[in-house]
Parts: structure tokens; C-alpha cells; sequence
């Protein structure tokens, strides 16, 4: 479908149920498409499975016109950010109509049935013969890419109408799991000629070594790696990470990495998901690894890092924890990870997490997301390898989420910035399931003409074959990009933009949007043979493609606004 003809929707939906043949009410949950799976038959009904139901929240219509109030200068509202108990008070479903949810599904033989604080979730769990008996979806077992076994539901799932305006979701009746965007320098890695710049670049960075290229200021470090002057650290800034399994590996790895390079000891909690189950997967340590030490490592110092541990990479864990974040006092998050966007509409889950992430901009926090490694496509065959199903990954393509793509960084042996070029396996793209934020209309992307959502926001350092990051895995170091990389980095500069100017300045979407489209005079590229040019405090890449979309002056596809100069970020945003 041509982009002019796409049509986005809110993905703040206020209840409308429609009648279904069976005289109860479907919800948002569709039919898992049968192309992006091999039919293996009817699910066994024993099967366990644990469901998140999403309830719809009260006066959506409310959302994006308080927003808009938070982000107007002379507003009674500028920068005055909600609490979770004004958030609650304002958006939270009553009472009565969770009791009515967990009676239903008490009634229907659920166990272990509990709520979120905010009343926004309600968890429980059963068997594939009480889901089906519940919400009629038709269970079925299917194979995925590598041979991986789901369950998923051939049919929508509908409750009865006395809950139809109530349950928004059914999340959890596919078992498709988000992927992890990671990557790691291959064996044997040979420097790669950076077109203009007609140089070989293969270089591995330390997160001092990133302080340098992405320009925190301050006197540069000593060859012993030391910095004393003042480098706008994220020392007042509280932030989060969004992990999954057991994580005592990564604590250790996180303190290695400390002592070996000469950062200040994090101070951190690992924040279970709430609702009860036993941790029993460590084979994302390696993802976390990067999370963690990026976050903490490229910020300088933080307040405190909170690691929101879920008990899989399932939409129906995952959800928990966003809605976790949100109950906490952390100022931003970074998930790393992604599935496809079409997928999430059609499970529901888009709108309900849509909801939840509004629900973080409202109260001034913002989650930075890995926009992907396979190009323009999502659940490529290969992660770094531009292919897959055409699409964006979410919750990067999210109204609510600052998208983070990648780029191959280009710096001096000594690490001062030379400039970057787009990396090709980084994720962009337009979302036709969700509009784009009013505060992006300052600048002119794609999306001020077709109204759809364009990704990424902005974008940092992916490339784990020409830049990629110095990460303790397991006691030893690897080098380790992706937009996993992309999207903690952001997170920690946005921790020193915030700590370096009075944490006033909330959700990052319509702050950086304004920055750049004040700076943006729309000028020439700057001299001859520059990558980036200066617009702001962002490095406005201009030359270079994801193997999709272009890079060029001003917003692209392939890297958004450009890559965050923290100094000059620090010295501007908000100026």
C-alpha cells in the first residue's frame, strides 16, 4: 500500500465494542495471521498458558490534549508533569469493573489471578481449555522461524457483553516473543572504507572512550583513562532498563566492568515482575550485560538503575513491567528488544501498552526502544541483516516511545568525533498503526504528509563492525553493537541532559523535536565531504542509507534527527 494511502489511527482507543454472531463482544485481540505461521493443529487443552488482560482506560480523549499543555510554553501545565496517583485518579478503570474481570475469569477456572497497582492489568492462569473456553480463540500450536514452537489463537477473542466495554485485551494467547537486537563483531572483522571520508574504520569503544566521541564535555581523558573536570555526568537522574530472566550474572559483569574501566559503582535494584513466578532463563545475559553497562557507563554516574526483571520476553510479561516503570520514580527506561508492529496491533497488545506509555509522558518519563536490526523489515531471518517481513518494530514505532536507530560511528584514533554514517541492518520506517506525535510537526519528516508515525526518532552508535561497544560478558570482554547498543546510549545522554538541567524537561519527544526544528535553518551540508552536519546539539547525518532509506539533510528514515551531542545538547535543548 502506497504510504499516501495508509491511514494511521490513535492507538488511545476508548471502548466501542461491537456485537459479535455469538451476542458477546470482540475485543481488540484478532486472529494470529496464519501467514507468519505453520498450522501444526489444535493445541493440547493441558497446555498451561498465562494471559495479562488489558482494560481500556478512562477519558482517552484527555491524553494528547494534557500532553500538549505540558509542552506549551505560557500553559498553566508547562513542564508540570502528573503524578501516578493524578494518572490513576484521571485514566485508571474502576474498581468495580476489575472485580467484574476477575469474577469472570474465577468463574471460568483461572487461578493465580491478580491486579496491578493502577487497576490497568489484570494477570492470571490456566490452560488452553479454560482460554478457549473463556474467549473462544481456538488455541492452535504453530512454527515459527528457526523451527520455534507458539501457541497462537486462530480466532479473535470476545468476552461476554457485559465486559465489553472493559477488557481492551487479551495478551498472551500468541506466544510470539519479543527479539533481542543484539549484535556481536564477527570473527575475523575487517576495517570497511567510509565513503567520503574515503578511510578504513574498525575501532572499539570503552565508555569513556564514547564520553570522547559523543562529546561530554569537560577536559578530555588522560591516558590513564582519568577525568577529572566536570563531564555532566547523570549523577541526579534516576533510570531503568527493561530485563528478563536471572540476572546475578549480570550484576557481577556490571561491577567487572566498573573496576576494569574506573567508573563510580551504579547503584541498582532489580525490580521483579510483580505478580509472582520463578526466574529460570539466562540466556539474555549477554543483552543486559550491554544494557546495564551502556546505561550506567556512557551516563558517567546515575541516581540509581532500576532493572524491571520479567519473567520472559512474552508481550504478557513484558507488559507488566513497562507498567512497573511507570508506578516508580525512574525519569526514563530503555528496552531493547522488539517484535513487529503489525503483530502487536492485531494481538491488541499495541493499544493497551500505548496506554501505558502515555501514561509515562504525562508523568515526564520517557522510554527510549531499539528501532531493530534487519533494515526495513521486522523478525528478519538474521538480525544485521536488512530482510524480513516489511514493517517497524514496536515499541520503538510507538507514539509514546523514542525510537533509537543505529549508525556505523567514525572518530580519530583518539576518539574525537569524525562523524557517522546510517548502519545498514538499523530499523526505520513508517507505522501505519499509529499516528505521529503532535510535537513532530515542528520538523518535517514523512509523517507531515501522511500523518503516520515515522521511526527512528533519533539514533546512536550501532555498528559492532566498525564501532561497536567493549561489554563484560561472563568475566571477559566482547564487542557488542545493534541498536541494543543504540538504545541505553540514548538513555544515558538523555540521564546527563536531564541531570544538567534541573530534570525539568520530561518526556524527550517534544523536547528534541522542538530543538531541532528551531536549529534547523535548512542550510547546505556543511564542507565538502562532511557526514554530519551540526543542527543544534544533534549530528545531522547526511550521507548513507539502512539499505531501505536514505540519509540526507534535515529528518530521514534511516536516522531520524541525527545522533545527540551531549555538551551541546546540554548547552541547547530547551534554548
Amino acid at each position: 500500500m502506497p504510504a499516501s494511502a495508509m491511514t494511521a489511527r490513535n492507538a488511545i482507543r476508548p471502548a466501542g465494542p461491537a456485537l459479535t454472531p455469538f451476542g458477546a463482544v470482540e475485543t481488540l485481540t484478532k486472529a494470529f495471521p496464519t501467514s507468519m505461521v505453520r498450522d501444526m493443529g489444535v493445541a493440547p487443552a493441558s497446555t498451561p498458558m498465562k494471559l495479562t488482560i488489558g482494560l481500556y482506560i478512562r477519558n482517552a480523549s484527555l491524553v494528547n490534549s494534557i500532553l500538549a499543555e505540558q509542552n506549551r510554553p505560557g500553559s498553566a501545565l508547562y513542564h508540570k508533569y502528573l503524578t501516578p496517583a493524578q494518572t490513576k485518579s484521571l485514566f485508571s478503570p474502576t474498581r468495580s469493573s476489575v472485580l467484574a474481570v476477575e469474577s469472570y475469569l474465577a468463574r471460568e477456572g483461572f487461578r493465580d489471578i491478580s491486579v496491578t497497582d493502577d487497576n490497568r492489568l489484570v494477570q492470571a492462569r490456566g490452560s488452553v481449555g479454560t482460554v478457549n473456553a473463556a474467549f473462544r480463540t481456538a488455541e492452535h500450536v504453530g512454527l515459527r522461524r528457526y523451527g520455534k514452537a507458539i501457541l497462537f489463537n486462530s480466532r479473535p477473542a470476545i468476552v461476554p457483553a457485559a465486559l465489553g466495554s472493559t477488557v481492551q485485551s487479551v495478551i498472551g494467547v500468541h506466544t510470539v516473543a519479543m527479539v533481542s537486537n543484539i549484535q556481536k563483531r564477527k570473527a575475523g572483522a575487517s576495517c570497511e572504507v567510509i565513503p567520503l571520508l574515503n578511510v578504513c574504520a574498525l575501532n572499539d569503544f570503552t565508555p569513556r572512550a564514547f564520553w570522547v566521541a559523543y562529546d561530554a564535555g569537560g577536559n578530555l581523558p588522560g591516558t590513564d583513562g582519568s577525568q577529572t573536570a566536570d563531564y555532566h555526568s547523570g549523577i541526579n537522574t534516576p533510570i531503568a532498563i527493561f530485563g528478563e530472566g536471572i540476572l546475578t550474572g549480570v550484576v557481577e559483569d556490571l561491577r567487572t566492568q566498573e573496576n576494569l574501566y574506573n567508573l563510580p559503582q551504579t547503584n541498582f535494584t532489580i525490580v521483579p515482575e510483580s505478580g509472582g513466578g520463578t526466574q529460570t532463563d539466562t540466556s539474555g545475559s549477554d543483552e543486559f550485560d550491554l544494557d546495564t553497562q551502556t546505561s550506567s557507563g556512557v551516563a558517567g554516574n546515575v541516581k540509581h538503575l532500576d532493572i524491571f526483571d520479567a519473567l520472559s520476553l512474552d508481550d504478557s510479561d513484558l507488559i507488566v513491567t513497562y507498567d512497573q516503570f511507570v508506578n516508580s520514580t525512574d525519569k526514563a527506561a530503555s528496552a531493547s528488544f522488539g517484535g513487529c508492529t503489525a503483530l502487536e496491533e492485531l494481538s491488541g497488545e499495541l493499544p493497551t501498552e500505548d496506554g501505558i506509555f502515555a501514561t509515562a509522558a504525562l508523568q515526564g518519563q520517557t522510554i527510549f526502544a531499539s528501532s531493530g536490526d534487519t533494515g526495513t523489515g521486522c523478525e528478519g531471518v538474521e538480525n544485521g541483516v536488512p530482510a524480513g517481513v516489511p514493517g517497524t518494530e514496536y515499541p520503538a514505532s510507538s507514539e509514546y516511545v523514542i525510537g533509537v536507530g543505529g549508525t556505523s560511528l567514525i572518530t580519530t584514533p583518539a576518539n574525537l568525533y569524525q562523524g557517522e554514517i546510517p548502519w545498514a541492518g538499523a530499523g526505520g520506517g513508517l507505522e501505519p498503526f499509529e499516528t505521529e506525535g503532535s510535537w513532530a510537526t515542528s520538523v518535517a519528516t514523512t509523517s507531515t504528509v501522511t500523518g503516520i508515525r515515522s521511526v527512528p526518532d533519533i539514533s546512536m552508535d550501532a555498528d559492532p563492525n566498525v564501532s561497536g561497544a567493549d561489554v563484560t560478558v561472563g568475566g571477559a570482554t566482547e564487542i557488542i553493537g545493534g541498536t541494543s547498543l543504540a538504545s541505553p546510549m540514548a538513555l544515558a545522554v538523555w540521564a546527563r541532559i536531564e541531570s544538567n538541567n534541573g530534570e525539568k524537561y520530561g518526556f524527550a519527544g517534544p523536547v528534541l523535536y522542538k530543538e531541532f526544528g528551531d536549529d534547523n535553518t535548512a542550510g547546505p551540508l556543511g564542507r565538502p565531504g562532511d557526514l554530519t552536519q551540526t543542527v543544534g546539539g544533534f549530528n545531522d547525518i547526511q550521507v548513507g542509507t539502512n539499505v531501505g532509506y536514505p540519509a540526507a539533510p534535515g529528518y530521514d528514515l534511516a536516522s531520524g534527527l541525527g545522533s545527540l551531542d551531549i555538551a551541546l545538547q546540554i548547552q541547547d535543548i530547551g534554548n
